[in-house]
């Protein structure tokens, strides 16, 4: 009786893993003896898990034997395994392994590997950070310091705890080189710091080129500056534009209007401008400062201020209001809850349109002739109004921001020090694609945090080879010309990036799959001239999944043996 096998897009995964010895790496690692229960190596077990993180929505170490059930196990693993031998026990214990040996340093050993493969030449790095939710109770952990806490959630989800992911991201093609997981509690300015004074110096180790460390404004703090200057490092940040130094930025800034020049080489648009600072210091260190101005946010700023100030408005009518419904005792103490109020308007002012003394006597009863009556509460009535020239103001200088590095030597144009800020954004694709609904992790339902640990780590090794591969199959389809056409089947624009997460929903909305006759003949079923020639341009690793004889040769004793359980 006939039998269909799903491949989909696991087929691509699967060869990218193998082409950048992701299961070699970590059996060198971790060792490739049996796991408990499992004749299986780590490194095949691993992959086991990546694979179904990447395809579906993690479900959880006890659904991924029934996730095999229907697919080509020994083509996609090994031949050699067994689905019986992917139970939850011998996957508990690869996790525990890859927690045991450390995920930071096996995640570099696969970055560097794969950074070779693609021939990036690593001399700066981005940091950033995300968070993922927890649905479980907290738990401490003997010899682990992850630990689920509240925090700020990227998630939107403050009502849970949380895990931190932290990413180094090269600039070239956006390859995250560099991971690391964290407590739910810690913050950028903590876990930017903790990275640039435990992890640089194993981090420069590997990429003995890298110079620049690029992040945002919580990259901005004297230990930091310190932490690099130590590892021989230089940084481009942001500065904060409460700090003392950007400040006078911006107050040189706005007595130098005039001098602003445009970035001629800005790709985006036209509306950067920027003008250097002389002489600039931050913490001690001499540093080049660069005032940038962005005239074409002037519209989203201006809307954003007055959906702020309205805001404001409508907190401050409130507490005014009860002013005049709970009036004060006294003139002294109306007036002075009015000025606390008042003293809380940032883009507001405060209209006083009325002031009534009630007037009485100072005992209960009939007065007596001639007795003058007192003061017995003062209210006040009185309103906010938006202060136009406050929102103009502030939209004024949300226009600029300032951009340092302690590079001083190097001869820096306007336009290279921006650009090298704005590659900050590649960290924030990867996090889209972390949070992707349709595959990885949203939340977590591992009990122990030293496997979530690990679990963080596949979750960060699914990104670092999606994209590379991404950029991969973008190279080759531009190179042979190969279109894939959109979801809406309109071709796709020459000037497209193509991703491997668009790649691989094109190969799993066609179902391919494999079918194997009565007589055990296979063929592959819904494979388009697209897909075949997408998976022979990418090379012999990938054409090879989807090639009929390949896999015959591969499954022909599992055919035999296991039926459709293979």
């Amino acid at each position: 009786m006939s039998f269909t096998l799903s491949l989909d897009s696991l087929g691509l995964v699967a060869a990218s893993l193998q082409k950048f010895r992701v299961p070699e790496i970590i059996n060198c690692a971790l060792g490739d003896k049996t796991a408990t229960n499992s004749g299986v190596d780590y490194g095949t077990l691993a992959s086991a898990m990546l694979l179904q993180l990447t395809d579906i929505p993690f479900q959880g170490l006890w659904g991924v034997q029934e996730y095999y059930i229907r697919r080509p196990v020994a083509l996609l693993l090994d031949p050699k395994v067994q689905v019986e031998e992917l139970n939850r026990y011998a996957l508990a214990r690869c996790l525990d392994k890859i927690h045991d040996f450390g995920p930071v340093r096996l995640y570099l050993m696969v970055a560097a590997y794969i950074a070779e493969v693609m021939g990036v030449n690593i001399t700066e790095l981005h940091c950033d950070s995300t968070s993922f939710h927890y649905d479980g109770e907290t738990r401490e952990e003997l010899n682990c310091l992850l630990q689920a806490k509240m925090g700020y959630s990227r998630n939107h989800r403050p009502d849970l705890n949380q895990f931190i992911l932290l990413m180094l991201v090269e600039p070239e093609i956006g390859l995250p080189v560099f991971a690391k997981a964290l407590s739910g509690n810690i913050s950028d300015k903590t876990s930017f710091l903790e990275v640039c004074e435990k992890d640089a110096a194993l981090i420069k180790k590997q990429f003995q080129e890298l110079s620049y460390f690029i992040g945002d404004s919580a990259s901005c703090t004297s230990k930091i500056f310190d932490a690099l200057h130590e590892k021989q490092l230089f940084i481009v940040t942001r500065v904060p534009d409460n700090l003392a130094e950007a400040k006078a930025c911006f107050a040189y800034a706005d007595a130098h209007a005039k001098d602003f020049v445009e970035l001629e080489h800005e790709q985006r648009n036209d509306a950067y401008s920027a003008l250097w600072y002389p002489e600039g210091t931050l913490f001690g260190y001499p540093v080049k400062m660069l005032v940038v101005k962005n005239e074409s946010l002037q519209h989203t700023k201006d809307k954003r201020f007055r959906r702020l100030a309205s805001q404001e408005q409508e907190q401050l009518n409130k507490k005014l209001k009860k002013l005049w419904t709970r009036p004060a005792k006294c003139e002294l103490d109306a007036q002075k809850n009015l000025d606390e109020i008042r003293a809380t308007c940032k883009l507001t002012t405060i209209v006083v349109d009325d002031t009534v003394k009630n007037m009485g006597y100072s005992h209960r009863g009939h007065p007596k002739p001639g007795e003058q009556q007192v003061v017995k509460s003062v209210g006040i009535k009185a309103h906010a109004e938006i202060n136009d020239s406050a929102v103009a103001d502030l939209v004024r200088q949300s226009l600029k921001f300032v951009i340092a590095t302690t590079d001083v030597k190097r001869d820096w144009s306007m336009y290279e020090l921006k650009a090298a800020y704005s590659r900050q954004s590649l960290v924030e694709c990867d996090w889209r694609l972390s949070k992707n609904p349709k595959f990885f992790i949203d939340a977590f339902f591992l009990s122990k945090p030293s496997r979530i640990n690990a679990l963080l780590w596949l979750l960060s090794i699914a990104i670092l080879v999606f994209v590379a591969t991404g950029h991969m199959i973008d190279k080759v389809c531009r190179e042979n010309n190969i279109e894939v056409p959109n979801p809406d089947l309109s071709s796709r624009k020459a000037d497209t990036k193509l991703t491997f997460e668009r790649v691989r929903q094109y190969f799993f909305n066609h179902h391919i799959s494999i079918r194997v006759q009565d007589d055990l003949s296979i063929e592959v079923d819904n494979m388009t001239a697209v897909h075949k020639r997408i998976v022979e341009a990418l090379g012999h690793d990938w054409s090879r999944m989807y090639d009929a004889d390949y896999i015959k040769k591969t499954l022909s004793n599992h055919l035999v043996v296991k039926g459709p359980h293979i």
